[in-house]
């Protein structure tokens, strides 16, 4: 990945001409906006239990899970004593599927609306490992394999913490001059995040009540006031905005602030309220269903302002389920099953249903032994995409054997897939899961190739074709 970069200064007040332009000339733009997508990457912090979560119900791989995973008292096996009480998906194959019980609202759009796939098996890989190459001193893995914080930043930007570019933000660089205003291309609803950050595009953070404000706040009414005067409120903001040095940082500096007063004004404007049909379907308890929430409602003005490829960043937090691990999860899945499903729902209301590509991420799986009541850092994964663009009902990729672990270890020697502990050694790179994604957005390969360092080096892009439709 190359060194970061000093900001673009000129992008930079491109952005800002083009938004005091918005402003004026809104309507001429969304006449030309008739061909929006965006790409919502969910990511679940903690590393999630990818076994918990698409379980392999086929009798040989049911008969391996329920002898890991009842190997002890508090026994983490979802369902001891069969799949009769599962939700079985509808995937052609001799392996046979069933999600987690609290994701029943995804079984459904997988079988009936057939607008989920599951790609499994997903993770960093710098090379197509065997499990024997694994155990070599030498074997190229990922930087700082297992660590939370390394490992989310790899998923997001292809390195260890620090990497200061993410994949979202480089695919953000090549689309935003699409855009009426390069500020909305990259949109986070919960914080700043490296997916979002490219050598020129820069995250826009959202909250349930909007942009975040800088300068004076609105009374009620919507005017600007500091202390019950609108004069006051006037020169504070003229303040924040203009500059007697002529520095380029203090200069840059108050353009920034300029940037997003006026970026306040424009969405305080337009941003439909949370309050309204069909935004106030979403559960006002659930943390992701409200992000999900704010990211339909900024997709629901993008005729508005002029957008024609955005993405969004959320996230659910505690799936580092070292203990309690089937009581927690199981809460989590509800959550994750709600919001999904209720994004969905809202998207379809939106006729924004084909437009919008959902998918999740996270740090890693978990190990298929249990360490208690709960779960250890593991590596590969499988993970959801959803949409109306998306072939449904398909289980993609090289879904991983289970095997019985040894009697007097924790090992797999029956799968070419389980490490120790169970760990999946993944089949399919995140570089290729990100390269799927860009290639639907709108990415030419020839761009891909640039955008994405090393995206196929593996070969192993092939599995994921016909995820979407043509």
């Amino acid at each position: 990945m190359p060194a970061h970069p000093l900001p673009d200064r000129r992008f930079f007040l491109r952005s800002l001409g083009a938004l005091s332009a918005l402003a004026l000339h809104g309507r001429a733009w969304a006449q030309s906006s008739d061909d929006y997508k965006a790409l919502v990457c969910v990511f679940l912090h903690g590393g999630n239990d990818a076994y918990n979560t698409v379980l392999a119900t086929d009798a040989p791989s049911w008969k391996s899970y329920v002898q890991t995973r009842r190997q002890d008292p508090d026994s983490i096996a979802l369902d001891p004593t069969g799949v009769h009480d599962l939700d079985v998906l509808d995937a052609s194959g001799e392996r046979q599927f069933a999600l987690n019980p609290g994701l029943s609202g995804l079984s459904r759009l997988f079988n009936d609306s057939r607008r989920l796939a599951i790609v499994s098996n997903v993770g960093p890989m710098r090379s197509n490992l065997t499990k024997a190459q694994y155990a070599q001193p030498d074997a190229p893995l990922p930087a700082k394999l297992f660590s939370h914080n390394d490992q989310q930043s790899t998923w997001l930007s292809f390195g260890p913490e620090g990497t200061p570019l993410g994949w979202g933000g480089l695919l953000a660089d090549r689309i935003a001059q699409r855009n009426a205003n390069s500020l909305f291309t990259a949109v986070s609803a919960i914080s700043s995040t490296v997916w979002l950050t490219g050598r020129q595009v820069r995250p826009y953070q959202l909250s349930e009540q909007g942009s975040l404000r800088i300068g004076t706040m609105l009374d009620p009414k919507g005017t600007p006031r500091v202390y019950g005067s609108d004069q006051v409120a006037r020169v504070l903001d003229e303040l924040l905005s203009t500059s007697t040095l002529s520095h380029v940082m203090a200069q840059d500096w108050c353009a920034m602030n300029q940037l997003a007063m006026d970026a306040q004004g424009i969405l305080a404007d337009k941003l439909p309220g949370s309050t309204k049909a069909p935004f106030s379907s979403f559960n006002p308890s659930n943390p992701l269903s409200m992000q999900l929430q704010t990211v339909a409602r900024m997709a629901s003005i993008q005729k508005e302002l002029g957008i024609k490829r955005q993405l969004f960043f959320v996230s659910l937090y505690g799936f580092d389920t070292h203990d309690r691990q089937n009581q927690r999860h199981l809460r989590l899945m509800q959550q994750l099953d709600e919001a999904l499903c209720t994004f969905d729902s809202v998207l379809g209301e939106l006729n924004l249903i084909d437009r919008v590509t959902t998918f999740t991420a996270s740090d890693f799986g978990r190990t298929f032994t249990s360490n208690g009541d709960g779960t250890d850092h593991g590596w590969g994964g499988h993970h959801f995409v959803m949409g109306g663009a998306v072939r449904g009902g398909r289980v993609l990729g090289r879904f991983p054997a289970y095997a019985m672990k040894s009697h007097h270890d924790n090992e797999f020697p029956d799968s070419p897939d389980q490490l120790s502990n169970g760990v999946l050694l993944p089949s399919l790179s995140t570089q290729a899961y990100a390269r799927a994604l860009g290639s639907w957005f709108g990415i030419p390969d020839n761009e891909l190739v640039a955008t994405l360092p090393d995206w196929d080096h593996l070969g192993v892009a092939g599995q994921l074709s016909g995820l979407f439709k043509a």
